[in-house]
């Protein structure tokens, strides 16, 4: 049986893939993998196995960023994280006197 080669694919013209993308943009491959789940951040497409994102698409996502958008576009937002107070979640009854 033949060896076959481990040598990646490029990523289409003008594109990269998402562990590229991630650091042209300067977040975490899981967190490009999250924004994809939730819908938000910049649009990547599928290529065979792999994800690719244009690199056009990323500049303007990162100037609206930067910029912030003419009108509110919630798709291109991070997800919000909703926040507890541990105080709330850990509260001790008082003691009878």
């Amino acid at each position: 049986m033949p060896q076959v080669s481990r040598i990646p694919k490029p990523p289409p013209a003008g594109c990269l893939w998402i562990d590229e993308a991630a650091t042209y943009i300067g977040v975490a491959k899981n967190t490009l993998y999250k924004w994809r789940q939730t819908g938000h951040g910049p649009k990547g497409f599928p290529v065979a196995r792999r994800i690719a994102y244009r690199i056009e698409a990323l500049d303007a996502w990162l100037a609206e960023c930067e910029h912030g958008p003419a009108e509110p576009n919630p798709e291109m937002r991070p997800p919000e994280v909703r926040q507890t107070s541990r105080a709330r979640n850990h509260r001790r009854t008082p003691a009878a006197a």
